[in-house]
């Protein structure tokens, strides 16, 4: 059997067990291949809304190993407190001194965001039940969206949304973080190549413990009008 140089690949999920992988990186089965951006591409110029917990993975993401090709140009958050603190994150791995300055709106704002911003695509990582209006508005302002899970909390949220899509056209991701979690991703890779048979079914069980999962009822999610569950 040939042998594999395999290296630890850490998982979203802190409870996750160990994964590793070739030093070749994920098969196109499970991530697929994009070509290298052209040296003088625009760098897509994005805002945030929504400057909780789950914005982080973005901010992370924009200013690390996306930086060549995105930029953070404006917040959009009723709490102060939590634009600081992204606002903190983006300047010191921008090399500045101190925060990196970025322009903030309310709600209120959003519209005038993307105006003056030149916002090509926000990120909407609010609550649950917000994310049919922060999408509807930014799409007929011009802007396109990436959103996370849930795409909203009812059927009329949703209806909202595809109406909004295609009136204007414009871009829509909601975003589902584990889809490209290492095993879930190696889990896929070896359903896909038929190494062992045709799966005709799969039981999956999925413990909430006191480090990831518990804390969702200690917050906003507990909360049905918030969350849409629980």
């Amino acid at each position: 059997m040939e042998e594999r140089t395999v290296t630890q690949v850490a998982d979203q999920n802190p409870t996750a067990p160990p994964r590793y992988e070739s030093a070749d990186g994920p098969s196109p089965l499970v991530m697929p291949v994009f070509e290298t951006p052209a040296a003088d591409r625009p760098r897509t110029r994005y805002a945030v809304i929504g400057t909780g917990h789950r914005a982080g993975m973005y901010v992370d993401a924009i200013t690390g190993d996306h930086a060549d090709v995105a930029q953070i140009v404006a917040w959009l958050d009723r709490n102060p407190g939590r634009i600081d603190y992204y606002d903190a994150v983006v300047g010191e791995r921008s090399g500045s001194n101190g925060p990196a300055g970025l322009p903030r709106y309310d709600a209120d704002g959003l519209e005038a965001m993307i105006a003056e911003q030149s916002v090509d695509t926000v990120i909407v990582t609010t609550i649950d039940a917000t994310h049919a209006e922060m999408v509807d508005r930014a799409m007929r302002a011009g802007a396109n969206v990436v959103v996370e899970k849930p795409l909203t909390t009812t059927a009329e949220g949703c209806r909202t949304i595809t109406r909004a899509v295609a009136e204007t056209g414009r871009d829509l991701v909601m975003t589902f973080n584990y889809r490209y979690a290492p095993r879930n991703s190696t889990l896929r890779e070896v359903i896909a190549s038929g190494r062992i048979g045709r799966v005709t079914a799969v039981h999956f069980e999925w413990a909430l413990d006191t480090v990831h999962g518990a804390d969702y009822f200690r917050r906003w999610h507990r909360h049905k009008e918030n969350s849409g569950g629980c």
